[in-house]
């Protein structure tokens, strides 16, 4: 029993250590470890960043090992989730231009996480999105909604709406970009799966931002769904 809770916790600190190793298998293991911990748990969000994890953050982000990219991007995603300290503390360590700066450039396991990231990352903070916004995240993201990959799509499409549901001024840049006919493209297509009711959710979203998005999502096609599509 000891050497569980010894897993629980004392490992934190060693391994923030271990993300600056000069190993970068000892980096990726370290940032996996460290975003299994944070995935549900939000005591353990809260600690790994204060041993000092968001400040490395970036560097992993912009390591030449795709391993450590990905883990990194993970991490940042856990450390965001539901959690508006780490996020506001993730976004002043300069993890968002970074992050858009991966799309296209990573394999779509990468872009998951990434994605997710943001998402999240835009859930908890109109200075996140504003800082997303200056750094051309919507026409990225809107990249990620033609990925083959349906997880890809949906993080990329949550991120979107979470975005322009927050800062209006994100709007036009999703408009200009060509993201509403291929959200409604996603919510029409094919029989009904759990991805339809994702899209179907995000658009009902996006109906209620503006007049003009509303007009422009039902000129593609969408008519819009019951009650049920908003639970």
């Amino acid at each position: 029993m000891g050497g569980v809770a010894i897993c629980c916790y004392e490992p934190v600190p060693l391994m923030v250590m271990q993300l600056e190793s000069r190993s970068h298998e000892e980096q990726a293991l370290a940032a996996k470890g460290l975003a299994d911990m944070a995935r549900d748990c939000a005591t353990q969000r809260q600690r790994i960043a204060d041993e000092g994890a968001v400040l490395v953050l970036p560097s992993l982000l912009q390591s030449s090992d795709p391993e450590v990219v990905e883990q990194g991007a993970r991490l940042v995603a856990n450390l965001a989730c539901g959690h508006i300290n780490n996020s506001s503390r993730l976004a002043e360590a300069g993890v968002i231009p970074l992050l858009v700066n991966l799309i296209g450039t990573v394999p779509d396991s990468c872009c998951y996480h990434v994605a997710r990231a943001l998402a999240n990352l835009a859930c908890n903070s109109a200075g996140n999105t504003a800082r997303m916004e200056v750094a051309d995240a919507i026409p990225q993201l809107v990249k990620l909604l033609r990925s083959e990959d349906v997880h890809v799509r949906e993080e990329a499409a949550a991120a979107i709406s979470n975005m322009v549901s927050r800062r209006t001024s994100c709007q036009p840049q999703l408009v200009k970009a060509g993201g509403i006919p291929l959200l409604v493209e996603l919510a029409l297509s094919g029989e009904a799966t759990p991805e339809k009711k994702v899209f179907d959710r995000i658009l009902s979203c996006l109906v209620g931002c503006s007049p003009e998005i509303a007009m422009l999502i039902r000129e593609a096609g969408w008519e819009g769904r019951p009650a049920t599509a908003a639970k």
